[in-house]
């Protein structure tokens, strides 16, 4: 009886070691082939928590614990980029990129993931080698909707966010909820992006400052949202708020805060001011109006 639980255990950690032993060269074959897709294509793959391009490592790349934010870091363990993923909506990515070695922060957007993301950085030349262009990152600043923000000290970007959305809303607060002005007046756009006939045109305004304020959705359903110069056409960005949500929100004096479909065309817009405090979205999801 007792030879038998011997030989028991015995081909149990075989088998086990067996199983292991398969499972390793299948995941070895499988990096393999990423690893040459990437050589082949010359494309970004991430593999065995690592960034190739070209079939070459780039960084390592980790997943932060439970969140679905990222590191990319040298392979002396040094942090090079945060990538804090603030939302997706339609097939597009809303990322907080922090580079703390350069003091730099970058909002940005991609059609895709992370993948997408890379490739986009890279054409920009962001990427040398292992490391990262400061003078590269700071050209993407106003192509297609990025923001780079300079001389900002890294800090745990998620709490970092939260300050900031926090000091957004206590200035809001302070400043009168929007009413209709000669200076701040509704746009209202048709689906193919021209102004209907009842657009009123606000008045023209050439200010840069930045201005914050709050946004109060009072439809039930999420309503994406554009913040720039003009919207699918111009440099700004996109987010989305939520049904019956309330965000803090920034932008210049004189952009435009516009309502968008799904392919970014302008249904509603209004122009920036500096007398922006609470702005409201209605109960269709369509338009501006008050609480």
């Amino acid at each position: 009886m007792k030879n038998y639980k011997n030989y028991f255990a015995t081909m149990t950690l075989i088998l086990f070691i067996t199983t292991t032993i398969i499972a390793q060269n299948s995941d070895t074959k499988k990096h393999q082939k990423e690893v040459e897709k990437s050589l082949s294509k010359k494309s970004f793959v991430i593999s065995m928590d690592t960034l190739f391009f070209s079939g070459k490592p780039l960084f390592l790349y980790k997943t932060v614990d439970n969140t679905l934010n990222k590191k990319l870091l040298n392979f002396k363990g040094e942090l090079l980029v945060y990538i804090l993923t603030q939302s997706s909506y339609s097939g597009t990515t809303y990322y907080q990129l922090s580079f703390p070695k350069n003091k730099q922060v970058v909002y940005m957007n991609v059609k895709g993931d992370d993948l997408k993301l890379f490739e986009t950085l890279n054409e920009n030349k962001v990427f040398v080698n292992t490391d990262i262009a400061v003078s590269a990152v700071n050209s993407m600043n106003g192509k297609n909707g990025v923001t780079v923000i300079n001389n900002i000290e890294f800090t745990d970007p998620v709490e970092q966010d939260k300050e900031l959305r926090k000091a957004f809303k206590a200035k809001a607060s302070t400043e009168p909820v929007y009413k209709s002005s000669k200076s701040n007046t509704y746009s209202n756009y048709n689906t193919s992006g021209n102004k209907s006939n009842n657009t009123t045109t606000a008045e023209s305004n050439t200010s840069s400052s930045s201005v914050s304020f709050n946004l109060k959705n009072n439809s039930s359903t999420t309503v994406k949202i554009f913040i720039g110069t003009k919207p699918k056409y111009g440099s700004g960005r996109t987010t989305s708020i939520g049904g019956n949500t309330r965000t803090s929100e920034n932008g210049y004096v004189g952009n435009q805060l516009c309502i968008v479909d799904d392919s970014d065309n302008p249904i509603s817009c209004m122009t920036i001011s500096n007398s922006m405090g609470t702005i409201y979205i209605n109960s269709k999801g369509n338009g501006f109006g008050d609480n």
